[in-house]
């Protein structure tokens, strides 16, 4: 449980230090005073970035040098310091050199309103999203996908290169499917997990539809191997790898149908919040942690089945943060429970 936030310089609070020691905090207040910047504090500490920007400098207030985050939770204090030159990160006053080393200490769940992308936006957005959920909770991955990163570039370089060598391309090839093979396997189970989470909870939030997700990986066939040396003309000739886990898709289907085509805008909003409710089941018997669930602005378009159903379900939950515009969104019997704070400009 977060005890503490505090924050300088990030976004446009120049210094704000909330107490946060409870189990449901809501932040109410008009757009644009800085409710969802608070959630954002809270997922930087726990990814290393922001769900919001890949530029970490974009998080310091305007006209300052540096932004910091400081958390206090039962266990640990955590600080991240943002300047122009990066972060630096720290836990219990101690230098974290490797983002591989921070992420996950402390485990979070974002819900916001840009989630419907993860349905119908591209490829890529839902590979980042489920590399970055897979590798808080699973250092083996984060490794592995760091690792056949560095291995892509170096494959990609020699195939720019102006005169290719074919044994160091080889040999590089077969280092970078080792780790394929095993990332492949990851996410092929993650998948099955997520799905029979997502199929239990489906009745118990309200939700009569069917969710799932298919992986679909780029490659197909045993040997991998044997598929690179059958592309290879064609990745000679585009100077660039074609196919890997870094081509791999992700798609989610609502009762069978592909979800990006069929379900309407309210659907696909339903079925990213059901996605980020079955990773916090996920979390607590992958790590044996219950996260803390960060939503933003949910209860706005949600019918009243599915917004009783949530209040249920978060009354059994750990540590949970909801923004809104006005406590009229939020049941009565929520905001009985919850600990409130008024932001104002």
């Amino acid at each position: 449980m977060i005890k503490k936030i505090a924050l300088k310089s990030f976004r446009r609070f120049s210094n704000l230090t909330l107490d946060t020691n409870y189990n449901l905090i809501i932040l109410c207040g008009k757009n644009a005073v800085g409710k969802t910047s608070i959630l954002e504090g809270i997922y930087v500490c726990s990814t290393g970035g922001s769900h919001k920007t890949k530029e970490i400098k974009d998080l310091i207030k305007h006209n300052e040098d540096y932004a910091k985050i400081h958390l206090e939770d039962t266990s640990r204090t955590i600080d991240v310091v943002i300047s122009q030159k990066g972060r630096k990160m720290m836990i219990n006053n101690n230098p974290i050199l490797k983002l591989s080393d921070f992420i996950g200490n402390l485990q979070a769940i974002m819900f916001s309103p840009q989630d419907i992308n993860l349905i119908n936006g591209d490829k890529g957005l839902r590979r980042s999203f489920f590399d970055l959920e897979l590798s808080l909770r699973s250092k083996e991955y984060l490794i592995l996908i760091q690792e056949f990163k560095k291995i892509l570039k170096k494959r990609n370089d020699i195939l720019k290169s102006s005169s290719i060598d074919d044994v160091l391309l080889n040999v590089i090839t077969k280092e970078m499917n080792i780790r394929q093979e095993k990332i492949m396997d990851f996410r092929n189970n993650f998948i099955d997990c997520l799905n029979e989470k997502l199929k239990m909870l489906r009745y118990s939030l309200g939700y009569d539809e069917l969710v799932s997700i298919k992986y679909k990986p780029s490659l197909s066939g045993n040997d991998l191997n044997q598929v690179y040396i059958d592309n290879l003309n064609q990745d000679k000739l585009t100077k660039i790898t074609n196919y890997g886990v870094h081509r791999d898709n992700y798609i989610f289907f609502l009762n069978g149908k592909e979800a990006y085509r069929y379900a309407s805008q309210g659907q696909q909003r339903s079925i990213a919040l059901l996605l980020k409710i079955a990773l916090c089941n996920l979390t607590l018997k992958m790590t044996g942690l219950k996260p803390i669930l960060l939503l933003d602005d949910v209860f706005s378009e949600l019918d009243d089945v599915r917004c009783k159903a949530l209040v249920a379900f978060l009354s059994d939950e750990g540590q949970t943060f909801i923004t809104t515009t006005t406590l009229a969104n939020i049941p009565t019997y929520l905001q009985d429970k919850a600990y409130i704070i008024n932001l104002k400009e």
